[in-house]
């Protein structure tokens, strides 16, 4: 299995078997989701933005101070002391689960969660299936 840091990829020209992407449903491809569309603030100070979230702060205060390429490396600077960041609950609790500390905020709602995606003829091979059950607990 090869992971990737894009969520445009294209399934036919980057030979992929499944994505994982943050979120509102899973558009055009057969998904499921894998937790709940939930955020939390992770960390204390200014605010963290990623691609999911690129303006956390409001319009009002302008771009953030600091900017990661994805929800996990926007974690790891809260966890670091760098700022806070609003990041998928799914994601924060496994941290907290694995004992890295990073002050949580309580779960809010909003529109996207991590959804497994991939093309329908995908969701039909052994290995993909296999996969698919291990992360789902089916």
């Amino acid at each position: 299995y090869s992971l990737v840091n894009d969520e445009t990829a294209d399934f036919t020209e980057a030979n992929l078997d499944l994505a994982v992407r943050w979120t509102d449903g899973p558009g055009d491809l057969e998904g499921v989701a894998l937790g709940p569309a939930e955020r939390v603030i992770a960390g204390t100070g200014d605010w963290i933005a990623w691609p999911g979230d690129p303006n956390p702060g409001g319009e009002d205060l302008g771009p953030p101070s600091l900017q990661a390429g994805d929800a996990g490396q926007a974690l790891a600077a809260a966890a670091a002391g760098m700022g806070k960041a609003r990041v998928p609950a799914m994601l924060a609790h496994s941290w907290a689960g694995a004992g890295r500390g990073v002050p949580l905020g309580a779960a809010e709602p909003c529109p996207r969660a991590p959804w497994l995606v991939a093309p329908v003829p995908q969701w039909r091979q052994k290995k993909v299936k296999a996969l698919v059950a291990f992360l789902t607990g089916a």
